[in-house]
């Protein structure tokens, strides 16, 4: 049993097991003891046992209870970091990231930025790519032209409090959006880079939502486990009068975001 205090007067008890160092030595490597150990502390994360704001133990405290060298705590630490499951503040110590998973709502025009902006969290979007390639037969179809007329092609970062939530890529006529990545990063958002061509309002007209586990890429950008869950929205938005505007799929770190089907349904 490890106990530990977020304050003065309050403290949480937690199992957390320890290592035989026999054992351990016979079995596996020093080199696998980070991961085994960051699979372990992201247990009382995930359940709860470590609320969001809680300051967790110290490296040394850590490094006693597991019987390892500091260092090993300080890389299984580091990966809950690269993760967003924990935060560290100099002279202050590592917290458990806060915050409830952001309501995600397809059927809204700003889905992304509004849900973030719902919890007070400031959204963001950067560009990672851009590339002109042909629609092919789906998004021929889908945005009404032929499967071998050219498309804009985005590859976008979805931040939240510059954390990585998501991914977007977006596909737009290139006809009717010559430079639409130069729109893009002057405005780095896109109802403003839309504004450069005229199109003030447009709605989500057809989505599916569907899940599987990240890509090697998504998970780099988004900083998950390899092979973590994303949920995924493939959307295809058009004007008032029904005209495809562009074609989208979001890519959503599942552990972070919850997508609205009460929304979406009404």
């Amino acid at each position: 049993m490890l106990e530990v205090s977020s304050t003065k007067t309050n403290s949480i008890k937690i199992e957390l097991p320890r290592f035989d160092r026999a054992g351990r030595l016979r079995g596996r490597g020093e080199s696998a003891l980070w991961r085994e150990i960051a699979s372990l502390l992201r247990e009382p994360i995930a359940n709860g046992a470590w609320p969001p704001g809680f300051r967790v133990p110290s490296v040394d405290t850590l490094a006693e209870h597991f019987d390892v060298n500091p260092h090993t705590i300080r890389k299984a630490v580091s990966v809950l970091v690269r993760e967003d499951h924990l935060t560290t503040a100099r002279g202050r110590g590592t917290f458990v990231t806060g915050g409830a998973r952001l309501s995600y709502d397809p059927s809204h025009p700003r889905r992304f930025f509004s849900c973030v902006e719902a919890v007070g969290q400031t959204a963001g979007m950067k560009l990672l790519g851009y590339d002109i390639e042909e629609a092919g037969e789906k998004l021929g179809a889908d945005l009404r032209m032929s499967p071998m007329a050219a498309v804009h092609k985005l590859y976008v970062l979805l931040t939240a409090n510059d954390q990585p939530r998501g991914l977007a890529t977006y596909w737009f006529p290139h006809g009717q959006f010559v430079r639409m990545d130069t729109a893009f990063r002057k405005e780095a958002s896109l109802a403003d880079a839309l504004k450069h061509f005229g199109v003030t309002e447009y709605a989500h007209r057809q989505t599916s939502l569907s899940s599987r586990l990240a890509t090697k890429a998504e998970a780099l950008h988004m900083r998950l486990q390899s092979h973590a869950p994303v949920l995924l929205v493939d959307s295809v938005s058009a004007s008032n009068s029904g005209e495809p505007i562009f074609a989208s799929q979001v890519v959503l770190n599942a552990a972070h975001v919850k997508v609205d089907l009460l929304a979406t349904s009404t």
